[in-house]
């Protein structure tokens, strides 16, 4: 599946190639976490509409390459959470970052709509790699059963564990 926006296209999230650098499908973020580049939070691909809850699992040494692990939600989490995070304010597309004080009352309402969700997103999706996540991807593959039977890293968010994610990444 590709949608063609003028001289460029979009490769639908399902039909990315491992090692091809492609542009970003994802045309609806809501970051949830932020370090320079989104960190965790929901996307949706822009051709299928699949929707997914992100997170950062390790990033390089200077933290500008990032690999993401995407877990599968239902069709519709999206606008459940962005209509429960309008305590921040209106969404801004292609990528919004719901500005709270972290203490707040909406920063709660926040936390509690991510944990929930992240209770019942799915352990199948995609890993992708990329350095700006709503414009590039440079690696991605699928997390299927077969993925999961193989492994995945267990340590997140460091440093030390891009190498292992990395591989996972090339495993085929």
């Amino acid at each position: 599946m590709e949608q063609t926006h003028g001289a460029n296209s979009v490769t639908c999230c399902q039909r990315i190639d491992a090692n091809v650098p492609t542009r970003s499908p994802f045309t609806r973020i809501v970051a949830t976490g932020w370090y320079g580049g989104p960190t965790h939070g929901i996307a949706q691909c822009g051709v299928c509409a699949r929707e997914f809850l992100f997170s950062l699992c390790a990033w390089d040494a200077n933290a500008d390459t990032r690999i993401l692990r995407l877990r599968a939600v239902s069709t519709g989490t999206l606008a459940s959470l962005t209509d429960r995070f309008r305590c921040a304010g209106a969404p801004i597309w292609p990528l919004w970052v719901p500005a709270v004080q972290e203490s707040g009352a909406c920063a709660a309402v926040i936390q509690d709509a991510m944990s929930d969700t992240e209770a019942l997103a799915e352990e199948e999706g995609l890993l992708v790699q990329s350095t700006d996540f709503q414009n590039q991807i440079h690696a991605a593959r699928n997390i299927d059963a077969a993925a999961l039977l193989d492994g995945l890293p267990t340590t997140v968010g460091e440093r030390a564990s891009f190498n292992e994610w990395a591989a996972v990444l090339r495993r085929r």
